[in-house]
């Protein structure tokens, strides 16, 4: 995880405001400042396993970036070349600057014209360098710190690590840690350093290659209500043991429980023709090398699966985090990040890979991608990826646009139905123009009853503003009503309003709220006096502000154009 202060990590659980900056560096040497022109959300995708199911250590991956942003009088060939670097701010509590965390630098790969001089930039990260020919034809194999000075001298991209500290990540003398036989590609190198290793490489958030080894203590606890949808198996993975196979065809084998059958919860790897050594003690050379890499990866164990969680861009590859509250059982679990996709101002989705089955393996050590979505056990043995605890989603309708002061506006609204009782939460975001000095708040309405959680914030004129937050609801069966309404002086521009619970569904879209109606509040009893909405098929409902409807004014839909009207079971008068 990048390096992150306290008072950062508090603002993220909190959801203080977020903020994007970035440059773009063109051919000439020209940088210019795309801040204020970035429009919309930013999105950033990376991973460190070749298939999303299923975790293969050794890999590396091109990380993409997309981004739109409003350039005037550019050409498509002004991107040609050209490099953009983006970084994520929040602001923390005691500091007048945002606290900033780089996402990132890639080359552009296409600009694409838009409307009103919005381009859409397409940049991948300088991995995709890597698939150059390594074109040494007459070198069998060379020593590690040859092969990254080749490497860095004719892509541009330069190493995080030294030899000297990759060998001891590696946990073997520099001057065994050779190149492979006959690179093809500087792709092939990178990838025999990182199978060497037991871990993977990527490009850093500074541009540089790097090699990391999976981590098995958790950098952040994610309880529930910071989580959208999730995924997940059934048990805990982990490796219990490792083959490899070589060019030749020649396979060893170790396990960490030397009584399991031997094939069981195995991970194989094949690949790059880095160790290649045709003659009788192969298979102990190999068993040596096998046993180093599985002794690096003890601990390992985690839930494999996907996760779509508020969001956090100072994660990285490689992080084990723990999934709090409701994930399989109370008892939190290790859930070990092998692909991140993040949009700023979304939900970040966080992919851990599981194993393959090793029926399906190959005498060469390939697998089949079928076979990708089932994994080891911790006891050894074979599971199949489950769908558990799976949220579903309702949207709710939003409604932009401005704020006018001391006068709470329906900002967004819809209808659920629930099975039985449940706890869900709602999720509220909210990007404001804030056109005036004022206090603000947002409340969410359940059923027509405020919730307690009611966020209250400063707004300043002209600062562009988000509020992000969640709010808990304990829904009984039946059908129910979300509203959220907002005060303050601002144009709101976007909005992003979700329920996340298990076992909902959306209810039709004519079901009517109370601000479709005209009522008056009496001794705890509503009465209905009039109906103003638009929707032909209206369902009162059976309380406003707390109160029960009891009855319904004789002209309270004179004049309506309605087809049906729904009348709730509290209704005892007809006026």
């Amino acid at each position: 995880m990048y390096n992150v202060s306290q008072a950062y990590r508090t603002a993220i659980e909190t959801g203080a405001i977020q903020h994007i900056r970035g440059s773009i560096l063109y051919p000439s040497g020209t940088e210019q400042d795309i801040t204020e022109l970035i429009k919309g959300s930013p999105h950033i995708e990376t991973k460190c396993v070749e298939n999303d199911d299923t975790f293969m250590f050794g890999q590396i991956y091109i990380g993409s970036c997309e981004a739109v942003v409003q350039i005037a009088d550019a050409t498509t060939d002004m991107f040609t070349g050209a490099e953009i670097t983006l970084d994520f701010g929040v602001d923390v509590e005691g500091s007048d600057e945002p606290e900033w965390v780089p996402l990132g630098v890639w080359d552009i790969s296409s600009a694409e014209r838009g409307a009103a001089d919005e381009w859409t930039l397409k940049a991948q990260d300088r991995m995709h360098r890597m698939k150059g020919n390594f074109n040494i034809d007459t070198i069998g194999r060379c020593f590690l710190r040859f092969s990254m000075r080749i490497i860095t001298d004719r892509t541009g991209v330069e190493f995080a690590q030294t030899p000297e500290q990759l060998a001891a990540l590696a946990g073997i003398y520099q001057e065994n840690f050779f190149g492979i036989y006959y690179p093809q590609t500087y792709w092939d190198e990178i990838q025999m350093i990182a199978q060497i290793i037991g871990g993977f490489g990527f490009i850093n958030r500074s541009g540089q290659i790097e090699f990391r080894k999976f981590g098995s203590t958790p950098v952040l606890s994610i309880h529930a209500d910071r989580r959208h949808n999730i995924k997940l198996a059934e048990r805990p993975f982990s490796i219990d043991g490792i083959r490899y196979t070589d060019r030749y065809g020649q396979s060893a084998e170790v396990h960490r429980d030397e009584t399991l059958t031997k094939g069981v919860a195995t991970l194989a790897f094949a690949a790059n023709r880095f160790m290649s050594i045709s003659s009788e003690n192969y298979e102990d050379w190999y068993q040596a090398y096998l046993k180093r890499i599985l002794n690096g990866l003890q601990g390992l164990e985690w839930y494999a699966g996907e996760v779509d969680y508020y969001g956090d861009p100072a994660l990285d590859l490689g992080d084990m985090v723990a999934l709090e509250a409701g994930a399989v059982g109370e008892t939190p679990v290790n859930f070990l990040i092998t692909g991140i996709s993040w949009s700023f101002r979304g939900a970040q989705t966080l992919i851990s890979a599981g194993l393959p089955d090793i029926s399906t393996l190959g005498s060469d050590g390939s697998y089949s991608s079928t076979s990708s979505s089932s994994g080891s056990s911790s006891g050894g043995g074979i599971v199949q990826i489950n769908q558990m605890s799976a949220l579903k989603a309702v949207e709710l309708d939003v409604f932009p646009g401005d704020l006018t002061g001391s006068t709470r506006k329906t900002i967004a609204r819809g209808g659920f139905a629930v099975k039985g009782a449940a706890d869900c939460y709602v999720d509220i975001g909210v990007v404001m123009h804030v056109t005036a000095d004022c206090t603000g708040d947002i409340t969410v309405l359940h059923d027509e009853v405020a919730q307690e959680f009611q966020p209250v914030f400063t707004m300043h004129s002209g600062d562009w503003q988000t509020e992000h937050f969640t709010v808990p609801i304990s829904p009984d069966g039946g059908k129910h009503s979300l509203r959220v309404v907002a005060r303050g002086s601002a144009e709101i521009t976007d909005i992003k309003a979700v329920l996340w619970g298990q076992d909902i569904t959306e209810h039709p879209a004519d079901y009517t709220f109370s601000d479709d109606y005209t009522y008056t509040i009496a001794d705890g009893e509503a009465t209905v006096t009039g109906y103003v909405g638009e929707s032909l098929t209206p369902e009162i409902p059976d309380i406003f502000e707390g109160a029960k409807t009891t009855a319904i004014g004789g002209t309270a839909f004179t004049g309506a154009e309605i087809t049906s009207v729904k009348i709730p079971e509290g209704v005892i008068e007809i006026l």
